[in-house]
Formats: structure tokens, sequence, C-alpha cells
């Protein structure tokens, strides 16, 4: 597959758009559960305890997506593993903290700072995605 193609870029752009609504409900699981890490006496988003173990599913599923980006990425520079390793080491290293990080949430100890560091992750990649959208303008 030729990665000037017309139906590679759709692909890459579909699959942006994609991780961006995954990682915005990702968002709304937080504000809408987690709201007690960020010291707040009542949920954000009042959404019933019945869909929690629907959102249970996104952080996986937002891996996926972030691993056919990332292989998306790597057709883009020519398959050349040096020159994808250089420009795209950060999304890399954030793809990997997901199933790295996503069990910590299991120890008790650990989840005041799991969270801040799974809430910075996927600001950092929504912030990433609407700047790919041409949300922040020059």
């Amino acid at each position: 597959m030729n990665p000037n193609s017309d139906i590679f870029i759709k692909s890459a752009k579909l699959l942006d758009f994609s991780i961006l609504l995954i990682l915005i409900f990702i968002l709304i699981d937080f504000l809408a559960y987690d709201y007690k890490y960020i010291h707040l006496e009542k949920p954000v988003i009042p959404i019933s305890n019945e869909m929690k173990h629907y959102f249970e599913f996104l952080p996986w599923l937002l891996f996926i997506a972030l691993v056919l980006d990332l292989y998306l990425k790597y057709l883009i520079v020519g398959k050349n593993w040096d020159k994808f390793v250089k420009k795209y080491w950060l999304d890399i290293l954030l793809t990997l903290l997901i199933p790295l990080m996503y069990p910590l949430k299991i120890i008790k100890a650990s989840i005041k700072s799991y969270k801040l560091i799974k809430t910075t992750k996927y600001s950092f990649k929504i912030v990433q995605k609407l700047k790919k959208f041409n949300f922040f303008k020059k």
C-alpha cells in the first residue's frame, strides 16, 4: 500500500477521529465515576452506575486504536524503524503505558497516582489529536 494514497490518508484521519472520540469517552468516565480523585463531592457528569462496566473496555479499545495508529505512522515513514522511533517515540511510550498502567488500578495504594497519570496522558492525547484537526490556530 502506498502511504500517499487517498485511502491511506483517509484511514489515518478516520483513526485519529476515532481515537479522539474514545479519549473523550474516557474523560467522561473519569468525570462521572472517578470524581473523588480530583476532590469533588459529586460527579461532574451524572451517569448511572449500571453503565460503568461499559467504560471499563475503553482503555483497551484505545490501546488497539493507538497500535493501529502507530502502524499507520510506521507505513508513513516508509517502514524505516529508526526514523519511526525517532519521530514517534512519545506516541510509542504513551501507547505502551496503557497496558502497563491500567492493571495498577487494582492496587488501592497507587490508585490516586494512576488516575493522575491516566488523566494527564489522555489529556495530552486529546490536545495532540485536536491539534491535528487545527483546533488551535497559530
